[in-house]
């Protein structure tokens, strides 16, 4: 409780650059809905906060559950085409203080009677949720101080509804609090779904204890790599445990200018285009994560430690990723097989740094699928219909590249940029 109310004082620069990627991803995804209930019969929409807080912060900056409701209802009241569609808040809280905030906001709101606010715990709130929630597009936004009372049973029950997501939270470095009480370890245990806690996490918790391990660069290595695989270790329980596609990504949210606090935002879905947009405002995220550090620098004057960015830094690898890396994954996980164009787009959103289609670098799956499938005489495809993932399942794909292949484009590639040099001199 006292952590929460140090949190809601100030919005520190983790919370200003979370907000950030769910207020863009909540854009798209409204308006992906907005403009398909034109021709569609979609009339409602939700979104869940499922550990909502107070709903805005002392300094008077947005919370998630105002952020939701000013750009939903913003949204639903100016789009021109469709009267039809509504959005529905739905918030949870355990706080009764900040219940009772959060209900006078909704009557506060342009429609009080589409928010619906919950006081008491996620995992109790779960099944009236999804009462309200389920046959309709739903996205739930689950954030936690730390891990507990959040259930791989409740987030698998909530994804078990085709329509609906997940972003979730996953606090990493908080798995070192308090871990040796016995009722801690059986929480955590549940937040991952395992009967028995694997020796990675353990290891991880060991590491995480010790002030000295960020400040050792071969020990620092070794945390970063445990810390990945915590997160493997969670989106393979999400994956494993349907037996159709469960598409996933996950984003550090990281700044330096508070290199001691950081966590994975973790996205779970089963639609294809909920996946498209999401690597969007991931890769789009970048860009606006650099524009409000030197804002949230110019105003509070804190101090940024460049070094440690280059660590965690995920802002260059789509600039080093080049047309011969996606075929060195092409023929790493497609070739000699019968595949579908829907499995490539699948592999290279979720495993890759590219988005779906950029028009403007035209630097995507898209564009290098274009270059490296059509009019190649190792591959057989069924269509050459490349821009429209949503059929993709429907392409079937014959890739038997040569075992130089790869090593050929790059000569190619070298002699263009020789060509180019020389007639630029």
């Amino acid at each position: 409780m006292e952590t929460s109310h140090k949190h809601f004082e100030k919005k520190d620069i983790q919370t200003v650059l979370k907000h950030i990627l769910l207020k863009d991803y909540l854009t798209r995804w409204a308006n992906v809905f907005m403009k398909a209930s034109i021709s569609k019969p979609i009339k409602k929409c939700h979104f869940a906060d499922c550990f909502a807080g107070r709903g805005s912060f002392e300094d008077g900056q947005e919370g998630s559950p105002l952020i939701a409701i000013n750009n939903l209802f913003n949204l639903q009241r100016e789009f021109q085409y469709s009267k039809e569609c509504r959005f529905y808040i739905h918030t949870v809280e355990l706080l009764e203080s900040y219940h009772n905030m959060l209900k006078q906001m909704a009557e506060q709101s342009s429609y009080p009677s589409q928010i619906k606010n919950h006081c008491g715990e996620f995992k109790d709130h779960v099944v009236p949720l999804l009462k309200s929630t389920s046959g309709y597009p739903a996205l739930y936004f689950v954030d936690p101080f730390g891990y507990k009372g959040v259930h791989m049973a409740d987030i698998l029950k909530i994804l078990s509804e085709r329509s609906h997501e997940v972003l979730i939270n996953v606090m990493s470095y908080s798995l070192v609090r308090n871990y040796r009480i016995h009722n801690n370890q059986e929480e955590l245990s549940d937040f991952f779904g395992v009967d028995e806690l694997p020796d990675n996490i353990i290891e991880y918790i060991r590491m995480a204890s010790n002030d000295d391990v960020l400040s050792n660069q071969k020990s620092r290595g070794l945390f970063e790599k445990l810390e990945d695989q915590i997160l493997d270790l969670y989106v393979l329980k999400l994956k494993s445990s349907f037996s159709e596609p469960m598409y996933t990504l996950k984003k550090r949210i990281y700044s330096p200018l508070n290199p001691n606090v950081y966590f994975h935002l973790v996205f779970a879905t089963r639609s294809r285009a909920g996946l498209v947009e999401m690597k969007n405002t991931m890769v789009a995220f970048e860009g606006l994560r650099i524009k409000a550090e030197d804002n949230y620098h110019e105003a509070t004057n804190s101090r940024k430690m460049l070094y440690v960015d280059d660590l965690f830094s995920e802002s260059s690898s789509l600039k080093v990723y080049d047309y011969s890396d996606f075929v060195d994954g092409i023929i790493k996980h497609f070739n000699n097989i019968e595949t579908t164009y829907g499995k490539i787009v699948d592999y290279f959103l979720q495993y890759s740094p590219l988005t779906f289609r950029d028009i403007e670098s035209q630097k995507s799956i898209y564009d290098y699928s274009t270059r490296l499938f059509k009019k190649n005489s190792y591959i057989n495809s069924s269509s050459h219909s490349y821009a429209n993932y949503r059929d993709a399942d429907n392409v079937v794909m014959h890739i038997r590249l040569p075992s130089d292949y790869l090593s050929r484009i790059q000569g190619s590639d070298a002699q263009v940029e020789q060509l180019d040099l020389f007639n630029m001199g």
